[in-house]
């Protein structure tokens, strides 16, 4: 598992502390999607062993880690780590990697959504964190944030 590509071996760390009925959340805006039809969303989630509802790892709940996608028309859709379950889930060691086939025309933005934290309603782990790497769109792997010139 992995992206051969990836020389820097860098992901995606989306932590919310605190309650989940805190008004918080972190994001990652996924760009140059506009105007894309997107069939295929994804990513690796950092989690020991194949299950991703395991309390052990990244928290992957129903509602966090998620993307949200706007289509032109206004229309919103979710997908969310365990909602709806992944079309493919494939574990590797110390990582499971989720891809969802969709169906989302005339995207207009999607972002990564991560808003439940460290109490129970945030999920079995209360871990208030996630782990992603390897972000999917339509079979291409996604991929860095703007470089620090440090």
């Amino acid at each position: 598992m992995g992206d051969a590509k990836d020389q820097h071996n860098q992901g995606l760390l989306l932590v919310k502390t605190g309650p989940t009925t805190n008004n918080a959340a972190a994001l990652a805006e996924l760009k140059k999607v506009r105007g894309m039809t997107v069939t295929e969303l994804g990513y690796d989630i950092r989690k020991a062993g194949a299950n991703s509802a395991s309390p052990l790892g990244s928290h992957c709940g129903a509602g966090a880690p998620r993307f949200n996608v706007q289509m032109a028309d206004g229309n919103v859709a979710f997908v969310g780590c365990n909602s709806p379950p992944a079309d493919v889930q494939v574990p590797g060691t110390g990582w499971i990697r989720l891809r969802w086939n969709v169906a989302f025309p005339n995207v207009r933005r999607i972002l990564i959504v991560f808003d439940e934290g460290q109490d129970p309603s945030g999920g079995p782990d209360q871990f208030g964190a996630a782990f992603l790497d390897n972000v999917d769109v339509n079979g291409k792997l996604v991929g860095q944030g703007q470089v620090d010139p440090d």
